[in-house]
């Protein structure tokens, strides 16, 4: 009886947390082939089916993390890591690694 309830992402830093439709490397939706697998949701805005990509687990400690709390560099990582292994990153991520960093120090929730 009713919808089954929808498992949620959560991101591990900022605690932002929304249903998903899928997790894997291929949105069902419109065969967006990515890098890593990814949690995707249809997005409820559009009139045609889109999707969203919400987040994916961190290459390094395997959280699962949003868009705006890691990078994308060959492989995902949160920005703790990222910050970590920064001297390993090249120095075009780091600028986008700064301003990542200095919005979670001033505590903003990036969603």
């Amino acid at each position: 009886s009713g919808k089954r309830k929808k498992a949620a992402f959560t991101c591990a830093i900022c605690d932002f947390s929304c249903p998903y439709d899928s997790f894997g490397p291929r949105s069902h939706f419109h065969g967006i082939a990515f890098l890593e697998d990814v949690y995707m949701m249809v997005d409820p805005l559009t009139p045609h089916p889109h999707s969203i990509c919400l987040g994916a687990h961190c290459s390094i400690c395997d959280r699962p993390v949003c868009s705006d709390c890691s990078l994308f560099y060959t492989k995902r990582f949160c920005i703790q890591c990222a910050q970590k292994h920064r001297a390993s990153l090249p120095s075009e991520l780091h600028k986008d690694l700064d301003s990542r960093m200095a919005q979670r120090n001033a505590g903003h929730q990036p969603r």
